[in-house]
């Protein structure tokens, strides 16, 4: 993609491709219809350059098997030495923005955007896409959980009640069930001890705590 990563503070090369380009052309076509997603990809690096990719989520069904599963669809590809920072971040985002305006007029508008928690990621986006509803990636942070990020041992013996609490809270279709789940959940936490400090700090103050349904328009 035709754009100086200089001008982002960036070194490296942002890429797309002919199928890629046609999903953005695709996108373009429905206005407030669809949610983009960026992330950093650690593990595909090579001698310092990470890669960071914007792209959507779709669900495919399959009438043979009867199946519904999600699939990432990247749009664009940068390989950076920045990692995310705020420049390579609006970089990857704005090259979504060049192809859709050079090839089909108009740029696209998502519905809505998500990151995991990554302040730089958030801020690209407010300065890219301001009119889109950012949420929280709750695949992150559910997986992140899971897998010991706040609480280092599995074998706490809250550990399966705290983890189906935030799939509750996750799932509050209304602002007052949300705070309703957060203020119940949060005093059965306390009770527990200072486990789940580290968990609220991060995800239940604001800005962050916006991983719900009803964070969602």
């Amino acid at each position: 993609v035709p754009l100086d990563p200089a001008m982002f503070g960036v070194h490296g090369v942002v890429l797309t491709g002919k199928m890629q380009v046609g999903w953005i052309g695709q996108l373009v076509k429905r206005p407030g219809l669809f949610d983009l997603h960026v992330d950093g990809k650690y593990k595909l690096h090579f001698d310092g350059w990470e890669l960071i990719t914007c792209g959507t989520h779709s669900l495919r069904h399959d009438l043979g098997k009867g199946s519904l599963s999600q699939t990432y669809d990247p749009l664009t590809y940068l390989f950076c030495k920045e990692n995310e920072t705020v420049g390579s971040c609006k970089l990857v985002m704005e090259a979504a923005n060049y192809i859709a305006k050079t090839y089909f007029g108009e740029p696209p508008k998502p519905g809505g955007v998500h990151s995991d928690h990554a302040p730089a990621i958030r801020r690209a986006f407010e300065e890219v896409w301001p009119e889109a509803n950012f949420t929280q990636d709750w695949a992150h942070l559910i997986r992140k959980f899971i897998e010991g990020e706040y609480i280092k041992n599995r074998q706490w013996q809250h550990f399966e009640e705290v983890e189906n609490q935030l799939r509750d809270i996750h799932m509050a279709h209304t602002d007052a069930m949300k705070m309703l789940l957060i203020v119940e959940a949060g005093a059965r936490w306390d009770s527990f001890g200072k486990q789940m400090d580290i968990f609220w700090d991060n995800n239940l103050v604001t800005p962050w705590e916006c991983w719900s349904l009803s964070d969602c328009d």
